[in-house]
């Protein structure tokens, strides 16, 4: 997963979005060692009625913060 995220920051994209299960709390776990955060909840997402937490990676907004003055 850090190697897709460092390609994709690559290719100058800024932000990454992904849906993930509500009952999937290992997956959220992860991604929010990541540096994901949850911005929405998507209701009946899967075909059996679950819901699917939407999940956001900022890409360069940690590029701007390293150029901070310190």
């Amino acid at each position: 997963m850090v190697e897709v995220l460092r390609r994709i920051k690559e290719l100058g994209l800024c932000s990454v979005r992904l849906e993930v299960r509500v009952s999937n709390v290992g997956a959220q776990r992860l991604y929010q060692k990541l540096g994901f955060r949850v911005v929405g909840r998507i209701q009946n997402y899967y075909p059996d009625g679950e819901d699917a937490l939407v999940m956001v990676k900022d890409l360069c907004v940690e590029e701007a913060k390293q150029c901070e003055p310190k």
